[in-house]
Order: C-alpha cells, then sequence, then structure tokens
C-alpha cells in the first residue's frame, strides 16, 4: 500500500500516465512519449506493432513511482496507479499490477520480437556489410559508402572488399559496351531517374557495367590508406539508396522494421560483423557500443530472438573516459550506449561471432538474474523509490493490445474500461472524456490480472 504522503492531491486522479520525456518503442525506433502522434506503432506486449489511436495530456502533482531494473541503468518513473507486466515469484504467470505494488523482488517483463518475414533480395552476405556499415560506416556523398577502420584491422578490411565483390563491384574496370546502349543508360539515368541495378535490368547487361559508365574513370570499389586508418569506399547508387534506411551518422543509426524480423540466421551475420567493428572483450563479457539511442535498443531486440540477454549502459558525455585509437584521441560528441553480454549469454555470443571467450573456460558457475519467459525476457526489479513531481504526464491508447513498451518495461494503456471493474472507474457514458480511478479504492483492491500470454 502507498503511504498518504505518495498519495496524489485529489482522490480522485486520471488514468495512468509517464513523464512527457519517457522513451517509448516505436516504429521505426526510440521516441519520446511527447513526439508519438496519432498513427504511429508502437511495440506492444504481443511483440508486434501496433498503432496509436488517441494521446492523453493531463497535470500531475504528487509523487511518481521511480522502478530501476537490473540490465538498464535509467529508471522509470509512473504515476502510481499505472499498470506494468511483471511476474511476481512464485506465480506461474504474468500479471498487470499497479506501478506502486511493485516490489524489489518481482520480474518486469519485456516482449521478444518473433515475427518471422525474409527479404530474398537481402542476401546474408549483404546483412554482414550492413553490420560492418552500422558500426563503422557513413555516407560522404550521396551516391557514395564508406567504411573506416583502425590500421591494424586488415582482416575486417579485406572481409568488407571480398563481401562486396560477391556483391557484383570488382577492382579493375570492364570494357565499354556501344557508344549506342552508353547514350541510352545515360538518358535513363538523367532523364527517367533510373538506379544503376534497374538501368542494367531494362537493357540486359552486367551492372557493373552500368557502374562503369556512370561513374566514368572513377574505380566503384576502393581503398584509401593513411597513418590513421583504413578506408573503402563503394560509390554506388544502388548501395547508397540501401544504407540511407539505416542513417548516416553515428547518432542516428537505426535498423529499418524489416531487419528486425529477417530469419536470425541473417541477423546473426549482422551483430557478427557489427561486433567487429564495434565491439569488445571484457575479462568476463562481451560488448558493443555504438551513439545511437535506437540502435542500442534495437540491437538488445536483435539479440533477445538470438536468445542473448543484454545489458544497456547509457554513458553521458561527462562521464565518458578520454580514450586514443591507432595513436588517435578520441572526444566524445555524443552520449554512449553500451551492450555488455555476459552470464549465460557468453557461450550463445561467442558462437555468433565465432570466437570462444576465454571466461568460459575459467567460470566454475554462471548467473543468470535475468530469464527468458515465454515470449518475454524477466529484469529482475533492482529498486522502487518515490520521486516529487508537478508537471504534465501522457499516456497513449493503443489498439488491439491495449498496452506499450517502455525503454525497458511493458505498461497497460488508457483501455480503463477494459482493465478496470466499475467500481473503480465509475459509469462512463462520454468515452471521449478522460477517465477519472478512484485510486484509494483501486489500491485497496489489488488488480492482477492475467497477460494474454
Amino acid at each position: 500500500m502507498m503511504c498518504g504522503d505518495c498519495m496524489p492531491k485529489e482522490d480522485d486522479c486520471f488514468v495512468p500516465c509517464v513523464p512527457p520525456d519517457t522513451f517509448v518503442m516505436s516504429n521505426p525506433g526510440l521516441t519520446e512519449i511527447q513526439d508519438i502522434s496519432v498513427g504511429d506503432r508502437v511495440l506492444t506486449h504481443t511483440g508486434e506493432f501496433q498503432s496509436v489511436s488517441k494521446i492523453y495530456s493531463r497535470h500531475f502533482s504528487g509523487r511518481l513511482i521511480s522502478i530501476k531494473t537490473r540490465y538498464y541503468t535509467t529508471p522509470f518513473l509512473l504515476t502510481p496507479e499505472h499498470p506494468v507486466l511483471i511476474k511476481k515469484r512464485g506465480n506461474p504467470s504474468l500479471t498487470w499490477v499497479p506501478a506502486s505494488e511493485i516490489r524489489p523482488t518481482d520480474y518486469v517483463a519485456y516482449p521478444i520480437i518473433t515475427k518471422v518475414e525474409d527479404r530474398p533480395d537481402v542476401s546474408t552476405n549483404l546483412m554482414g556489410l550492413i553490420g560492418y556499415y552500422l558500426a563503422e560506416g557513413d555516407m560522404p556523398k550521396k551516391d557514395a559508402v564508406r567504411f573506416s577502420f583502425g590500421v591494424k584491422e586488415t582482416s575486417f578490411v579485406k572481409d568488407v572488399i571480398r563481401r562486396f565483390q560477391i556483391e557484383g563491384y570488382k577492382w579493375v574496370k570492364r570494357r565499354y559496351y556501344s557508344e549506342k546502349e552508353y547514350d541510352e543508360a545515360m538518358r535513363l539515368r538523367n532523364e527517367e531517374k533510373l538506379s544503376d541495378r534497374q538501368i542494367a535490368k531494362k537493357l540486359g547487361i552486367p551492372r557493373w557495367t552500368v557502374v562503369n559508365w556512370i561513374y566514368r574513370g572513377i574505380t566503384p570499389l576502393r581503398l584509401n590508406k593513411n597513418a590513421s586508418c583504413k578506408r573503402v569506399t563503394v560509390t554506388s547508387e544502388h548501395f547508397a539508396n540501401i544504407f540511407k534506411e539505416f542513417g548516416s551518422t553515428a547518432e542516428n543509426k537505426r535498423l529499418p522494421m524489416w531487419a528486425l524480423w529477417m530469419p536470425i540466421e541473417k541477423q546473426s551475420e549482422l551483430v557478427k560483423c557489427y561486433w567487429r567493428g564495434d565491439g569488445d572483450r571484457g575479462r568476463d563479457t562481451y560488448g558493443m557500443v555504438t551513439a545511437s539511442a535506437t540502435l542500442a535498443h534495437q540491437l538488445r531486440m536483435l539479440l533477445l530472438r538470438l536468445s542473448i540477454i543484454s545489458h544497456i549502459t547509457v554513458i553521458p558525455i561527462n562521464k565518458q573516459r578520454k580514450s586514443k585509437i591507432d595513436g588517435r584521441e578520441i572526444v566524445a560528441k555524443h552520449t554512449k550506449y553500451q551492450l555488455r553480454i555476459g552470464g549465460k549469454s557468453l557461450h550463445r555470443f561467442s558462437a555468433i561471432i565465432g570466437e570462444r571467450h576465454p571466461f568460459i573456460s575459467e567460470r566454475k558457475s554462471t548467473y543468470h538474474f535475468a530469464r527468458f519467459f515465454d515470449k518475454y525476457v524477466l529484469y529482475p526489479v533492482a529498486n522502487v523509490t518515490h520521486v516529487p513531481y508537478d508537471g504534465e504526464v501522457r499516456n497513449l491508447e493503443v489498439q488491439y493490445d491495449q498496452s506499450y513498451a517502455l525503454a525497458n518495461v511493458i505498461v497497460h494503456n488508457c483501455d480503463a474500461d477494459a482493465l478496470l471493474n466499475k467500481d473503480v472507474v465509475g459509469n462512463r457514458v462520454d468515452k471521449s472524456q478522460p477517465i477519472k480511478v478512484d485510486v484509494k479504492r483501486l489500491l485497496k483492491r489489488r488488480i492482477e490480472i492475467s497477460a494474454p500470454v
């Protein structure tokens, strides 16, 4: 039960809400709830993305419930009556309970995306290139993709070159066809705005021939070396269009939704190559790092699909240590998001990246604070506190599943008529009006509704 000091000022308060800067897992990324619009799709407790049908906003003055879980450094703030999907010890099923009733012995549930939808035009080889691009790539021009590696990362440079050669890009120029075909190719590009792949298909000639025509005098695939790094650059309108979907700078890297649904064999290749570019090996863990909040949480989703549990640590700029790579000093410009993989997931991750962690042979036992439960992962609650708050709070109404996922927990939406009994919400004739909840009666009776898993 909540103490008197933790109660909102009014006996009657509106339905559950969260502060406007709370992150919600949306399509295609991590979005503050204040930036969510009607029609946007958000991740629900079923592991699907459903549309937001209504947005609620109100003023709240009182104490919010702050919930911190293991495997995530940032706590979550909710109004006391906001239902959260949890599993209590000894309970065989998941239940919805108000935030005020969550205890450190409980586990919060988080959905695993189970949908599988392959794209035949995206090969396993290309998924590896996508992994390298997310870690080390950028777009210096609108028709070029560049990969930058340290001077000692020769094997990764060779792997990127090999993968592009598999995709049909060669180091040497091939012979031209007739001048008439060349003129037609240029017309298709300049007047009909076709890509190199579309031109090749229409004329019935190899794509590398079109690339040579479009970029006459330029080698489409080239390697530049200097004292601080090695860069592989591919001049290709086709590949530039592919990689645009994944962001052009470190802080806005992301995965389009189709990449989250790909078969796990292809996703494993992406994870392996991303780790090669932006990964590390600790004493008893593997790690991956990114400057993109969206990408960090999407990588965690991929890892969950691969039966791997990761820990996300958020490191602000002022908390980051100075570092050097091949003699170059790295100056932090963005918040860093670090994923660590250890415990029982260490062996599985080792198999994916093709490198056995030495700690696997040394350890005598292992921990598993978080665990899988059907189509969910369960994160232990570390602590629950109360935080004074006076300001705007928001909530969403979500079609079909009546729930939405924050960065690390699942909460119920505004459909209180379905969630609560009439003695709590009362009779509501006009459903366009905000719902009022009798908080005292709500907390006295305790709400536990089995989640449809």
